[in-house]
């Protein structure tokens, strides 16, 4: 597994998390039915997707990594994991 996925997992138990529940609903889901599953707070779970300011580095970002996939469609936004994705959370 390519080692800033490593690092980036190993750094946040709510990414391990977004990998999870995203696994579990494979049709995809919204951000606001992420944050709903995990009870956190939706800009939480928008930094570890897409990163956000310090604290979420956008180099460690579940979609950038290619873990999770944003597709759009008429402005709605689902997430879903990818292939690599259900590779490094089989590996956890």
């Amino acid at each position: 597994m390519n080692p800033s996925i490593t690092l980036a997992l190993n750094r946040s138990k709510l990414r391990k998390r977004i990998l999870q529940v995203l696994h579990d609903n494979q049709q995809g889901m919204y951000l606001s039915q992420i944050a709903r599953a995990l009870e956190c707070q939706e800009s939480s779970i928008l930094g570890c997707l897409k990163g956000m300011g310090k604290r979420y580095s956008a180099d460690r970002a579940l979609v950038n990594l290619g873990l999770v996939n944003l597709n759009v469609t008429h402005g709605t936004k689902i997430y879903t994991l990818t292939h690599v994705g259900k590779t490094a959370l089989a590996t956890l």
